[in-house]
């Protein structure tokens, strides 16, 4: 019943405004003779006043909180009656406590005919619902308490009276933990006013002081047309929920009213400002450049028109140039922005003369600056400093050197205790198989110590180098032990050896980047940060100098080991082509910059400038394309140089002995083996030999003759070197039983020998 009774009511509301005078229910079917009353009551500041709107019309202060049906309770309400009450309090939930003091219309099983129904609708609540019961018969003091924005009451009757009707009264308590905004205006502003006056392209930080328990949630709005909008993007910098919105880069179409909405579970309050925006410009109208020459950073002269016009160029002047114009460009109040560039009178040197001019105000706008990126750029000793240029780092340059003829021998001298180490191991691996198979293997390994030691060294060569002839080889079985194990210990030995050797020639080949050998004679440019670098590198010797031909000279004559400059500086001067990069060194943390006096900007003017500057990085790239060249690739620097005259020697010496070789090649074909042949042909031709197969069978059955024979000639030799064995073996018993025999008669030769008479 409940659901059908609020879905009628949300039927209705969507008909009629709950903020309206009129409050017919939309699902009721009148009949001609249908009576209606409509009551709108609005609760006062002072929770003991209301006012009560009756049809609009008749508008009275009561001072309590009741409510009765017509001519109640003299008279019976009328029949076929429609009457409402709609009770709402100031902005925000409260705890309403509704008595009815007496109730008396026409009972009904069910309450079908008439009877008195609550409604409430809470915060944020888009439909309406029954409270307590259906009232219908007599009953008195029946209350109902509940938290609500709004209550409406209904009272129908059919069209029989029955009933004197009823009286009630209400009241409502609101809770101190209703948002209540304390102060809306700009930050730091004790007076909190609501008219606010800017400049174009000013910010501002707004604040909506809020207090209520829970915390309210506030946001700003914009008024346009009558309606609340979000503020747009490009000028809302930041907002939070505790009502903080910062306003940047306000345009004049950006004036008008600003809406701040407080709320939270118990209420909202919503309160205005009104903002004005004044027209300004930009920029000043004549802007005066300082710089200190430092090319091609700087202006520099690049050339001249046929009318003697000079042609500009850097990368700066290209930049600033192009951003004030899209920034600045034409004000209505003073005209177009002209930048000032006075060669004789803005060009400063040296740097430290530059930055205090600069800090004392003396010119609008100076540049290059180096600034570190950890370093607060908004603000450079009381200035502002606009980034623009990554530092592109610095390189080392030498004077460049022809190949060296000796290099490929001073790459290798690392190697050469490595290459006497395994030399050792190996004459000793040799001398070790020399003695394990000198019982085994006398053929291969010779008895005598120098065919011994040799073959052993030859063996252990040609197995450490996994060569492997065959043409030695272990037969016993500690030979063959000993070899497994020098296999692998080989192997090891001549990897380390070839990988020393390969690590000293890629050393040798290659050109070492981001070094600088240290307490070296380092050659700078004056007014430059190279200084402090190379120091801090290496400790080097530095010298300054205020002339680039003069530092290169130097370099290229051996006064300088080499000379440390800025990446641009190198790509844009001609004259240190001559020279060769040696190291780079990256510097990505710096930026070169411009700063501006504080009479030429302000705040919203460097956002501007700073936005400008971070959203045309490609503009910054083309700049420096076009005012920096290509430095030449430095060749890099290898073993073997082609340039070098050694190594052309060896390259004709080389072409001259294999013309040499091959010439003797011709000429012993010529002159020994083709008149060979030419005879064997002129046989053949004379039919000395016959060319038949049977000729080529009796030389093949004599060749097989001949391998068997000397098969059979080895037989026969192992045969006789045995039997040569067997008999020196009888040949030593012989002679040992000799000697004894000897030594027997040398004993007994004074004795008188018997006779024996047979």
């Amino acid at each position: 019943m409940v659901y059908h009774e609020s879905k009628f009511f949300i039927l209705w509301l969507f008909c009629h405004s709950v903020y309206c005078a009129s409050f017919t229910p939309a699902f009721f079917e009148r009949r001609s003779d249908e009576k209606s009353c409509k009551h709108n009551i609005d609760i006062l500041k002072d929770s003991e006043q209301v006012k009560i709107f009756e049809e609009e019309e008749n508008r009275e202060n009561y001072p309590m909180n009741f409510f009765f049906t017509p001519g109640f309770p003299k008279i019976s309400y009328p029949a076929n009656l429609t009457c409402t009450w709609h009770i709402k309090g100031r902005n925000g939930t409260g705890l309403f406590k509704i008595l009815f003091d007496y109730v008396d219309v026409e009972y009904s099983k069910g309450c079908h005919y008439d009877k008195v129904r609550v409604y409430k609708k809470g915060f944020g609540q888009h439909f309406w619902e029954k409270v307590g019961k259906t009232m219908c018969g007599m009953m008195s003091d029946y209350r109902i308490e509940f938290i609500a924005e709004s209550v409406f009451v209904l009272m129908e009757s059919d069209d029989t009276i029955d009933g004197a009707g009823f009286n009630g009264t209400f009241s409502l308590d609101y809770p101190e933990n209703k948002p209540i905004i304390k102060c809306i205006g700009l930050l730091n502003d004790p007076q909190c006013s609501r008219q606010i006056t800017v400049k174009k392209l000013s910010s501002i930080n707004l604040i909506c002081q809020a207090q209520g328990d829970p915390t309210p949630v506030s946001q700003w709005m914009r008024w346009v047309n009558d309606t609340t909008e979000r503020i747009e993007d490009s000028i809302l910098k930041d907002e939070n929920t505790d009502g903080n919105a910062i306003l940047h880069n306000i345009r004049l179409s950006d004036a008008g009213f600003y809406q701040c909405s407080t709320r939270n579970k118990h209420g909202h309050e919503e309160q205005l400002i009104e903002l004005t925006v004044e027209d300004r410009c930009i920029c000043k109208k004549y802007i005066e450049m300082a710089w200190f020459d430092f090319p091609p950073y700087t202006p520099y002269v690049d050339g001249y028109l046929k009318r003697r016009e000079v042609i500009i160029k850097g990368i700066f002047y290209e930049v600033i140039q192009k951003m004030v114009d899209d920034i600045c460009g034409t004000c209505p109040l003073q005209g177009e922005t002209v930048i000032v560039w006075n060669r004789q009178m803005n060009m400063l040197k040296p740097i430290e003369v530059f930055e205090r001019d600069v800090q004392q105000n003396q010119f609008s706008v100076a540049f290059p600056l180096l600034m570190h990126r950890d370093i607060q750029w908004e603000r450079f000793k009381e200035l502002y400093f606009l980034p623009v240029v990554d530092h592109p780092g610095y390189v080392y340059l030498q004077k460049r050197l022809t190949g060296d003829s000796q290099a490929i021998f001073r790459a290798l001298a690392p190697c050469t205790v490595i290459f006497i180490m395994l030399s050792l191991i190996t004459i000793c691996a040799g001398q070790i198989m020399w003695f394990l198979e000198l019982r085994y293997n006398k053929e291969e390994f010779p008895p005598t110590v120098l065919q011994g030691f040799s073959q052993g060294i030859w063996w252990s060569f040609a197995t450490a180098t996994t060569v492997g002839y065959g043409d030695v080889t272990p037969r016993g079985f500690p030979g063959r032990v000993f070899s497994v194990i020098w296999i692998f210990g080989g192997i090891i030995m001549v990897s380390i050896t070839v990988g020393q050797m390969i690590t000293s020639l890629t050393l040798q080949s290659i050109k070492t980047k981001g070094t600088i050998p240290v307490d070296t004679k380092v050659g700078v440019l004056n007014q430059s940060d190279s200084h402090y670098y190379a120091v801090r590198l290496t400790n080097a010797a530095v010298r300054e100098y205020d002339v680039v031909q003069e530092l290169v000279n130097d370099v290229q004559n051996g006064r300088l080991d080499g000379c440390l400059v800025d990446a641009y500086v190198a790509d844009f001067n001609s004259n240190f082509h001559m020279l060769e990069k040696q190291a780079t060194f990256t510097e990505r943390e710096k930026k070169y910059g411009v700063v501006f006096n504080e009479s030429v900007i302000d705040p919203a003017t460097y956002n501007l400038f700073n936005m400008y500057m971070k959203s045309n990085e490609q503009l910054v790239q083309n700049a420096i394309d076009r005012n920096t060249g290509d430095f030449p690739e430095t060749l890099e620097k290898q073993i073997v140089d082609p340039e070098n005259n050694a190594f052309q020697m060896a390259l004709v010496s080389l072409v001259a002995m294999c013309v040499v070789f091959g010439l003797a090649g011709i000429l012993y074909d010529y002159a020994y083996k083709q008149p060979n042949t030419r005879y064997l042909m002129e046989m053949l031709d004379y039919n000395m030999i016959e060319e038949t197969s049977e000729v080529y069978e009796k030389a093949h059955a004599l060749k097989k003759l001949k391998k068997e024979t000397l098969y059979g000639m080895e037989d026969i030799h192992e045969g006789l070197l045995q039997k040569m064995e067997t008999i020196n073996r009888k040949h030593d018993t012989q002679q040992k039983k000799f000697k004894d025999w000897e030594a027997h008669f040398n004993v007994h030769k004074d004795e008188p020998i018997l006779q024996t008479k047979f």
